[in-house]
């Protein structure tokens, strides 16, 4: 991957880096084979350049991409490259790649692996490897994901995604007014998936004329990536903003949504908005769907149906209606989000893996 990255991936990566290195106990290094340098790195950042490179870039530049086991070839050569310059001494790897992580660790190095989703078939066999072998530290992000993966808690460790300590606000900074901002920041889509915004499309038709006040503010998109839709004038873009500029975004929002699907694929998604809404209290709406109610359980948010705009609408009244559920929503959430902080995270981790 690029690092840094304003994706969530990036962000995860750069300011857990952050706050192993804050500890001012450790040097820290993010290790990239090819570092974006349109975005400013939190840590100090090595480029080591992939192996074969100008091979490596034919074939994922081909018409159907790079094939899995292609790619998997590329990890090991990558995998290979990285034992040059790593010394096993006084050493903790902390990757996102279970194939990766794996390969370290049999060669001996000491490796923290962060599981987000459930793995396919072949990562799933190694991680099965993977997780019994002493020197390495598995990290889920949520504790369903633990018990689906049935990794023992003695050398794994529940970490979900967090905000920095300073992100944290004690109260709300926008007071509910007049003009009201219904708000959802991200991509127009996930690990490749398109998300459909017909939902927000919907309800905005539906306010247009009976609330002119509200608007729908979507920020990290822009129009031009929904070619051949007819938007309503109160959905505003915003496109991509560095996520210093996305925070003071999210201050603007009276509410936040979240839209993604109950599908198969995000059934163990942990999305980083819910954490950074939780921690600019702003009160959070969040599509009917079996991850967020495992996150979100039944205080931190209302939920809608996805397929039903006129649901979606039904949360938003009510929240604007009624000061006391919007109140209650937003202490829950405030409270709860204090235990997710990037300095938290690394404190269990890094106790974990006993370094």
């Amino acid at each position: 991957m690029r690092y840094p990255t304003e994706k969530a991936y990036g962000v995860t990566t750069g300011l857990t880096a952050k706050a192993i290195e804050d500890t001012g106990m450790y040097s820290v290094e993010v290790v990239t084979p090819k570092q974006d340098r349109n975005n400013e790195s939190l840590v100090k950042t090595v480029e080591v350049a992939m192996p074969f490179r100008a091979i490596y870039n034919y074939i994922i530049n081909k018409k159907n991409g790079i094939r899995p086991y292609e790619f998997n070839i590329w990890k090991l050569f990558y995998s290979i490259r990285l034992i040059t310059i790593l010394q096993r001494k006084n050493n903790l790897i902390w990757l996102r790649d279970i194939y990766t992580a794996l390969i370290l660790s049999l060669l001996g190095y000491q490796t923290v692996c962060e599981v987000h989703r459930t793995p396919s078939i072949m990562n799933r066999i190694m991680l099965s490897v993977l997780k019994i072998l002493p020197k390495t530290t598995v990290i889920v992000i949520s504790k369903n994901l633990q018990e689906k993966l049935k990794i023992s808690t003695k050398n794994s460790v529940v970490a979900p995604m967090s905000v920095y300590q300073s992100e944290i606000l004690g109260k709300k900074q926008k007071i509910l007014s007049s003009e009201v901002i219904i708000g959802y920041i991200g991509s127009p889509h996930s690990s490749g998936i398109n998300l459909s915004l017909q939902s927000i499309i919907e309800a905005a038709l539906i306010f247009k004329s009976s609330k002119p006040n509200i608007c729908f503010r979507l920020v990290g998109m822009n129009k031009t990536d929904f070619r051949g839709i007819d938007f309503p004038s109160n959905i505003e873009f915003v496109g991509r903003l560095p996520r210093s500029k996305s925070l003071k975004a999210i201050d603007d929002f009276d509410i936040g949504l979240v839209i993604y699907p109950d599908d198969k694929y995000f059934e163990d998604s942990f999305p980083i908005k819910i954490v950074e809404y939780a921690a600019r209290c702003v009160p959070i709406i969040a599509s009917n769907t079996t991850a967020h109610r495992n996150i979100l359980g039944e205080n931190k948010a209302l939920f809608f149906d996805l397929s039903s705009p006129e649901s979606l609408a039904k949360c938003i009244v009510r929240l604007l209606n009624d000061s006391a559920t919007r109140n209650s929503i937003i202490l829950h959430s405030s409270y709860w989000v204090k235990q997710l902080t990037y300095q938290k995270r690394v404190e269990k981790v890094l106790l974990q893996a006993k370094f």
